[in-house]
C-alpha cells in the first residue's frame, strides 16, 4: 500500500538551519531526525516540481505505520512555516 502526501504548505519552512525548499530537503531532514524514508515527488514523475509530494509506502503492521506518522507529525509541528 502506498499514499501521497501534499507537504507544499511547508516550503520555505525553517528548523535547526534546515530549510525545506523541496522535497528532497523533507527527505534528508525527516530521514536525519528518525530514520523516516519517503519516496519524493520528482522521482516518481509529479508533474509540478513547487509541489512538494512524498510517496510513503507501508506493508508492515498498523501500530508501527502509526509511530511513524506521529514522529512526522512532531517533526512537522517544529517546522516554522512561512506565512504566505
Amino acid at each position: 500500500f502506498f499514499c501521497l502526501l501534499d507537504f507544499s504548505l511547508y516550503r520555505g519552512s525553517v528548523v535547526d538551519n534546515t530549510i525545506i525548499t523541496d522535497d528532497l530537503a523533507l527527505l534528508d531532514y525527516m530521514f536525519s531526525r528518525y530514520r523516516v524514508n519517503f519516496i519524493t515527488g520528482k522521482s516518481i514523475g509529479w508533474p509540478n516540481d513547487n509541489d512538494i509530494i512524498v510517496r510513503i509506502s507501508f506493508s508492515c503492521e498498523p501500530s508501527k505505520i502509526v509511530r511513524v506518522f506521529s514522529y512526522m507529525k512532531k517533526e512537522l509541528t517544529r517546522l516554522e512555516r512561512v506565512k504566505k
